[in-house]
């Protein structure tokens, strides 16, 4: 996508402009179109993406994508927004286990089944995590409630973070995006290492010696280490 920008007052007076007397149900799908051609767009190519790309793959004008998304921010929070929607319904599932840990197991099951059935969500969540996520978004907040009770319940280990769990999303949409075409189903091995290096053991575990915090490691904020 070029650096280029229209700005807001061109935006506001374009022609056809979504109003009270525009069609609104042409405004909302032009607007699900865009949604769709960016989701797929910037899974193949990246954030940066051109709009104009984005707009052909849509089926409609520059000027309708600038009206709908006057920037790049704006258009890639909503991208990521909606890839956000189903991982929030499958915490919903996950939360609605009276077991926290298995709640936790089928939250990470579903998401991979979802990923794996759906072959651009690897490179799209992906790309999409080196973007300022929206932490307005109700997964997030939900995503830290199901962490929570399975603390609570004591079923993980007390030292991992909601950011340490939440890796494991990343590393088996890596994994299965590297190994899907030649070993379908791999990620499910991964996934299961990982799981059983999560849960609380029934012994003593060493300490993670490991200064700071996913958290702050990933606060793109601080220096880098010399």
């Amino acid at each position: 996508m070029t650096q280029r920008e229209i700005p807001n007052p061109v935006v506001a007076s374009a022609p056809g402009s979504v109003g009270p007397g525009t069609n609104r149900k042409d405004a909302r799908r032009n607007r699900d179109l865009i949604l769709e051609a960016a989701t797929v767009a910037v899974a193949e190519r990246g954030v940066n993406v051109a709009s104009e790309e984005i707009a052909e793959r849509a089926g409609v004008g520059i000027a309708t994508v600038y009206r709908h998304f006057p920037n790049r921010e704006v258009l890639l929070t909503a991208v990521y927004e909606r890839s956000l929607d189903l991982s929030t319904e499958i915490i919903a599932e996950a939360l609605a286990f009276e077991d926290p840990w298995e709640g936790l197991v089928h939250f990470y099951e579903r998401f991979g089944q979802w990923a794996e059935a759906t072959p651009i969500v690897p490179e799209l969540m992906r790309a999409m995590a080196r973007t300022r996520a929206p932490q307005s978004h109700s997964y997030f907040q939900r995503w830290k409630e199901l962490i929570a009770r399975a603390h609570a319940a004591g079923v993980i280990r007390a030292d991992a973070t909601y950011a340490d769990v939440g890796f494991i999303t990343f590393s088996v949409l890596l994994v299965l995006g590297e190994t899907e075409t030649r070993m379908p189903g791999f990620w499910r091995r991964h996934l299961q290492l990982c799981l059983d290096g999560l849960r609380a053991p029934l012994g003593d575990l060493p300490e993670l010696n490991i200064p700071g915090t996913l958290e702050e490691a990933l606060d793109r904020r601080r220096p880098l280490a010399p």
